[in-house]
């Protein structure tokens, strides 16, 4: 009976720790997912900012060209 508590013990202590590394795990993921939209949403400001940039630089020579 002692030994089948034992390896009770033992299974329980052996989920906990996948539990904690899941855990753990599923946090370091979530961080890098924040980071990741973070640097997406800063892209996409340049690249609006660039095609800003770009037409305004077209207009201007299609005005110096008149």
């Amino acid at each position: 009976m002692d030994e089948l508590l034992g390896q009770l013990q033992q299974q329980i202590q052996k989920l906990i720790d996948q539990y904690d590394q899941l855990n753990r795990s599923h946090q370091r993921l979530h961080q890098s997912t924040s980071q990741l939209v973070r640097e997406k949403e800063s892209l996409i400001a340049k690249h609006q900012h660039a095609i800003v940039h770009i037409e305004t630089l077209i207009s201007r020579l299609k005005s110096m060209g008149k």
